[in-house]
């Protein structure tokens, strides 16, 4: 844009030479940021001149595409693409360019050259350890949804129920279904029998917490009743 406008300036009279220099000064100055010229005054060298394209061409690409990529989500005001424009071409634009960008909090980012393979492998490496990352809380999630999933599933049991089903271990049990008896028909001891009461007593409120779930379900699925007037 930069110079365009000045192709424009220079096709106005009068020129005022100060204001052409000053561009021309600016957009060597970015050359030798990147690389594409040697350190001399303005202009390209005999040398750099044939490589500068070659050079160049696949920064200049890379931010084109940013560039366009950046106006698009701005038009339709997406910040968050805006976001994900900006480190797509810090992590996978500029690496394989040999540039490396790193943030700096609430300041400027740091832009530097580097070799690309060295970079590349440190992004290989990045990657990989956020896909573990992700991959082991993705299992976290799938453990906590299948234990949720049994608690649920003994919630439903009644406690006077839980026992009924162990034949092999209980052969007598109390009006509440707690067992007094082993299968041998002997009385339990005072701490087996106290070990079984007291997972009644979970197994009681757990049950009781499902009930009133299921009760406020079904009242929240119903639809409210209509009085005749």
């Amino acid at each position: 844009d930069l110079v365009r406008a000045a192709n424009d300036y220079m096709s106005k009279q009068p020129i005022r030479a100060a204001i052409l220099r000053s561009v021309a000064t600016y957009v060597h100055h970015m050359f030798k940021v990147f690389g594409a010229v040697a350190d001399v005054d303005l202009g390209f060298s005999t040398g750099d001149q044939a490589n500068a394209e070659a050079i160049l061409t696949p920064l200049l690409n890379a931010f084109s595409e940013f560039r366009d990529t950046v106006r698009t989500a701005a038009r339709s005001n997406d910040a968050k693409a805006v976001l994900d424009a900006c480190d797509t071409l810090r992590d996978d634009t500029l690496p394989p360019l040999g540039v490396r960008l790193e943030d700096s909090g609430a300041g400027p980012s740091v832009w530097k050259l580097d070799d690309a393979e060295t970079l590349m492998r440190e992004r290989a490496r990045k990657k990989q350890a956020e896909e573990e990352k992700r991959a082991a809380k993705e299992a976290a999630k799938e453990a906590a949804r299948k234990k949720q999933e049994e608690k649920d599933a003994r919630a439903q049991v009644a406690p006077s129920q839980m026992f009924l089903a162990e034949k092999e271990k209980y052969s007598q049990f109390d009006d509440k279904g707690i067992p007094t008896h082993d299968a041998a028909g002997a009385a339990l001891s005072k701490n087996a029998r106290k070990a079984a009461e007291k997972e009644w007593q979970k197994q009681d409120k757990l049950h009781s917490e499902f009930l009133a779930r299921t009760t406020a379900a079904a009242s929240q699925s119903d639809p409210p009743s209509q009085t005749s007037g």
